[in-house]
């Protein structure tokens, strides 16, 4: 998976399934994606939180993506998961998250992202191995690239997102492999969400722990 920005629980879900976790960071970043921006809920309002980024050629690598740090956006993005999250019961554990926004200093996206990411594992007890695809020099197609990945590893089975099953299908690449798919069925169960009548799914995962805590969410997660 690429490393998106304050991932939702569903890619924790995948994580926490893997023995070996992949950041596709060698892909092609897509600006006002996953990748550099997520969601928070406002005023029982999904909203927007965002890393800007500076312009770059279509063909930018996630790995080569700067972010613009010219701006004060860390500040004004703390401030705003802050006034947010606050009076949530369990905000103090998204403080150690909103620490590395705070205090990382890489101008890549994909280096920010990914701290992020490793940091919430580490508050989830999250521990598989994490290997970077820009330092496998892979070359071909999207479904080529994705099995020299799994057979360089030894992996016998792939653990996909349900949004990858298309162009896998597609491809008909793996399909004609050795490695058994399997395609993720993570649905998001309600919770209590702070002064918010009616559930919002699919924010960042940061909803989820500062309304029901991290010893839950580990749980909800898995």
């Amino acid at each position: 998976m690429q490393p998106t920005y304050l991932p939702w629980a569903g890619y924790f879900n995948l994580i926490a399934k893997s023995d070996v976790f992949v950041f596709l960071d060698d892909a092609q970043f897509q600006k006002n994606s996953w990748d550099n921006r997520n969601r928070i809920l406002i005023n029982s309002k999904p909203h927007w939180v965002t890393v800007p980024i500076k312009k770059t050629g279509l063909s930018t690598p996630f790995f080569d993506t700067l972010i613009c740090n010219d701006q004060s956006w860390r500040e004004k993005m703390i401030k705003t998961i802050g006034q947010t999250y606050s009076k949530h019961k369990y905000f103090g554990e998204v403080l150690p998250i909103l620490d590395v926004i705070n205090k990382d200093e890489s101008p890549y996206l994909s280096k920010l992202n990914t701290n992020i990411i490793l940091k919430i594992c580490e508050l989830l007890d999250l521990s598989p191995k994490f290997i970077h695809s820009k330092d496998l020099s892979l070359k071909g197609g999207r479904s080529e690239r994705l099995l020299k990945i799994l057979e360089g590893l030894n992996c016998d089975i792939y653990h996909s997102p349900a949004g990858s099953r298309d162009y896998i299908e597609q491809d008909n690449v793996l399909p004609n492999s050795k490695i058994n798919i399997v395609y993720q069925n993570f649905i998001p169960q309600s919770y209590r969400q702070h002064n918010s009548k009616i559930f919002c799914s699919h924010l960042s995962i940061i909803d989820v722990i500062a309304n029901i805590g991290l010893d839950r969410t580990i749980e909800y997660i898995k």
